[in-house]
């Protein structure tokens, strides 16, 4: 059986697919770009990429094939799942899911077949279309704080999913998900839903493991998010939040699938060093034989100090509005150049991260700060490379959605 690293990501093949659609502009949707999104992280921040099952032909082949070749996608085969689901953990994982999710009880649960939640692919109906248009209502409802409860949302799947289980896709496709989070439970590595699954596998786990590379990300993820939404408050236009390491490939505007795909993986190969640290900070806080204090002073190195520059002095390196509007979409006045103005904010603060010694563990991870703030015309990106025109209401949906899932997590934290 392979064995994989915590800095492994299980993903759908639906990422696959919807990177296949997106790069060969055969299709765009926002629930794609976010698997895109989720796609372009994985193959960054994680050391493997990892699919469950065996697909067969599927509309995915480019990406796959390129993926694959690298070495960076695994699929762990039916024999080895079968094992698997023969491990107690995995059963109690599971079965906890299922119960948070559908309310199912012990013997409905026991007579269920683990590899058929796996291999039931179902085309979906016109109903079953429906019915995540509604689960992606309940969703919405949440975010927008409206008379939706959690215990509403799973009464429904229980009644509209499971007890149709018979007559239509919507439970095999969602209890899919359910069974990924349990398999990287007991592997103790990360999982990330596609789109439309984010709701049931937010209900089944308040909590994910992740590697301590992509925690970081996170934060920087976040720090660019509050300069994107300030600069949107003052009327730069900019319809959807594009994340650094998207924003980098989308800059570059690939002409064909082979240029994004070789944009990711140069991306990948620039973050190689970024990786194998926090992998070797990883192992130093697994190790059971170091005694705390040098794990705490590990943690502190490698991760407080680079978090607290990115809230810190990294922020600061904006100075003011005017000149992170410039390096976002990059204006020239006359002769001058606020450039010029931004350059110099830019060294000032690369010769204090040399002084600190910080840089030096996340360098890559402060290159992408820079880079981005450098990107022109970002609130443009999706629409140029994808030739698609953005709804307001749609974006504006898809934000409650996002902070309906941020409900149901905070709900299940709450009850742990």
């Amino acid at each position: 059986m392979n064995v994989f690293s915590p800095s492994s990501l299980i993903i759908g093949y639906n990422h696959l697919i919807a990177t296949e659609a997106l790069i060969t502009k055969s299709e765009f949707s926002l629930p794609m770009f976010e698997d895109f999104n989720t796609l372009v992280e994985g193959v960054v921040l994680f050391d493997k990429l990892i699919i469950l099952g065996e697909h067969g032909d599927q509309p995915a082949d480019t990406v796959f094939s390129a993926l694959q070749q690298t070495g960076i996608l695994e699929q762990i085969e039916e024999s080895q799942l079968r094992i698997m689901f023969k491990n107690v953990n995995f059963q109690n994982k599971f079965f906890a899911n299922l119960q948070n999710c559908f309310l199912c009880n012990q013997d409905e649960i026991r007579a269920l077949d683990v590899m058929t939640v796996v291999n039931q692919r179902i085309c979906p109906t016109d109903m079953d279309r429906l019915f995540y248009l509604k689960l992606f209502s309940f969703c919405v409802a949440l975010g927008g704080y409206a008379e939706v409860s959690i215990e509403k949302m799973t009464r429904w799947l229980r009644r509209e999913a499971f007890d149709t289980r018979s007559e239509s896709a919507c439970f095999w496709f969602l209890a899919r998900a359910l069974v990924y989070d349990a398999v990287a439970e007991i592997m103790g590595t990360s999982f990330m839903p596609d789109f439309p699954r984010m709701s049931v596998t937010a209900l089944a786990s308040a909590k994910s493991v992740n590697p301590i590379s992509k925690g970081i990300y996170d934060e920087l993820v976040k720090l660019f998010r509050s300069e994107v939404e300030a600069l949107a408050l003052l009327g730069m236009p900019v319809r959807f939040f594009v994340p650094p390491l998207t924003a980098i490939i989308l800059s570059k505007a690939p002409a064909s699938p082979t240029d994004y795909i070789s944009e990711i993986l140069r991306l990948r190969d620039q973050f190689s060093v970024f990786r194998r640290r926090y992998s070797e900070l990883a192992h130093i806080l697994e190790n059971e034989d170091l005694p705390l204090r040098k794990k705490l002073a590990a943690k502190k190195k490698y991760y407080d100090d680079v978090v607290k520059m990115f809230k810190g002095e990294v922020s600061k390196a904006s100075l003011t509005m005017r000149i992170v509007w410039d390096s976002l979409i990059a204006p020239t006045i006359g002769d001058f150049s606020i450039h010029t103005a931004a350059t110099r904010v830019i060294s000032l603060l690369l010769k204090q991260l040399n002084r600190v010694g910080i840089k030096g563990r996340a360098k890559s991870l402060f290159d992408l700060w820079i880079n981005t703030l450098n990107i022109r015309e970002y609130g443009k990106l999706l629409e140029n490379n994808f030739e698609c025109m953005l709804d307001s209401d749609e974006v504006e949906k898809y934000k409650l959605y996002s902070r309906g899932i941020r409900e149901i997590i905070d709900y299940k934290t709450a009850i742990i």
